[in-house]
């Protein structure tokens, strides 16, 4: 479970294309649509990719899933898009455990285990 203060990556763009594919909207403008969270990747959110932002807040969708708003580890800016889980890499507390990883587009959760050290 992510929850406010853990670390988060963003997935790859390459990566998120690979597994849900791509589209354009009626500007032309590329965006990829997370199934099942009917929520979409929008190529103007490429810039975060592969970056470590931490979750400030988060709510529950319509359908049940969780959708995050993400800030600057740094300087606490909140960005100006909502994330799902099907954005993100890995998420990890700030006390350095895990809360989950992506390895091969399965969903791997590690219980407290120190995800630095292994």
């Amino acid at each position: 479970m992510i929850d406010i203060g853990n670390i988060v990556k963003i997935r790859d763009w390459k990566d998120l294309v690979d597994e849900y594919g791509f589209s354009f909207d009626d500007e032309g403008v590329a965006r990829i649509y997370i199934t099942g969270e009917d929520m979409y990747f929008l190529k103007d959110m490429k810039k975060y990719c592969g970056r470590e932002f931490k979750v400030k807040r988060f709510f529950t969708g319509f359908r049940g899933y969780s959708i995050y708003r993400l800030c600057h580890i740094t300087n606490g800016r909140e960005l100006p898009y909502y994330f799902t889980d099907g954005m993100f890499e890995y998420a990890y507390s700030s006390s350095n455990y895990c809360v989950r990883a992506e390895c091969q587009n399965q969903q791997i959760s590690f219980e407290y285990e120190d995800f630095f050290t292994s």
